[in-house]
């Protein structure tokens, strides 16, 4: 089974695995969340204003213990994630393929490492979200 598909239908078993890579200690992922992306957020004036809020906050906060800033950012993360879509624009294929060539070496490597296939990964058509790819499985 593919690592991404395995990650989409077995997440505990793969990052596991992945551990075991690794040599750290296994099953310290408590929970695994549905997507690990934060949601696509429309550029436009109020994505740049708040953007500007939040970098400028995290600047001054950087003199404050790290939990005062989480805390301070979570109203105004939500505020610019509010509205914000759930997927982002699919790439074009003439956009993806421009794009596989910085990657061919990097996937070539994980195979070589991982020994597995990601020639799908090649491909001038995304396979999906991990959403799409998710519903698909349990399909």
């Amino acid at each position: 089974m593919g690592a991404v598909l395995a990650l989409v239908s077995h997440p505990d078993e793969t990052l596991n695995r992945v551990a075991r890579f690794l040599g750290i200690a296994e099953d310290q992922v408590i929970t695994i969340p549905p997507d690990n992306a934060r949601p696509f957020v429309e550029p436009g004036l109020r994505a740049s204003m708040l953007g500007r809020v939040i970098r400028a906050g995290a600047t001054a906060a950087s003199y404050a213990p790290p939990q005062v800033w989480r805390r301070a950012s979570k109203p105004l993360v939500g505020l610019l994630q509010h509205g914000g879509h759930s997927q982002r624009p699919k790439l074009r294929p003439q956009q993806r393929t421009a794009l596989l060539g910085d990657c061919a070496d990097d996937i070539s490597l994980l195979e070589q490492t991982l020994g597995e296939s990601f020639e799908d990964w090649r491909s001038a058509a995304g396979r999906g979200s991990f959403a799409e790819r998710t519903q698909t499985t349990q399909s």
